[in-house]
């Protein structure tokens, strides 16, 4: 994402992406995630979604869909790239004191546990098969294979 962007560009539009940043942050994002209040989520969950920001690439990848299919003056994909670095620096570092307030860390957890930890607990095997060209499973879809039992 940062590959595209142009830092001398960054200051021209920091003004307006500042005002835009602090207005999805503090309004639009936390009015947008009340929504989810009819589905059952709890006050301490949407708080913690609302504080959560901008991650990942999705947003560049709007801003650059944006950016191609638009003619303007104003520079949509710099604000926008703006606005995720100052997500990752303010949000982000505050997302941990945000979870603390709001009561949704569990403290049992291993946070560090990645998700190959995972493939341990399901009762999962995997086996390797090598087909000659003349077995019956041959140009089948897997739906459609007779499995040996268990």
């Amino acid at each position: 994402m940062g590959l595209l962007a142009y830092p001398s560009r960054l200051p021209q539009i920091a003004p307006t992406a500042l005002i835009l940043a602090v207005f999805i942050t503090l309004i639009a994002r936390p009015f947008t995630v009340s929504l989810l209040l009819p589905f059952k989520a709890g006050l301490n969950q949407i708080f913690l979604i609302s504080r959560a920001g901008f991650r990942g690439a999705l947003s560049i990848v709007f801003a650059i869909t944006a950016a191609l299919n638009t003619v303007s003056e104003y520079d949509i994909f710099h604000s926008v790239f703006f606005i995720v670095l100052l997500s990752i620096l303010v949000q982000g570092s505050l997302l941990s004191f945000a979870a603390k307030k709001s009561n949704m860390i569990d403290d049992n957890y291993d946070v560090m546990k990645t998700f190959s930890d995972y493939s341990s607990n399901l009762p999962i095997e995997f086996i390797q098969l090598t087909l000659d060209k003349r077995s019956a499973w041959c140009n089948k879809a897997i739906s459609d294979l007779t499995m040996p039992p268990d």
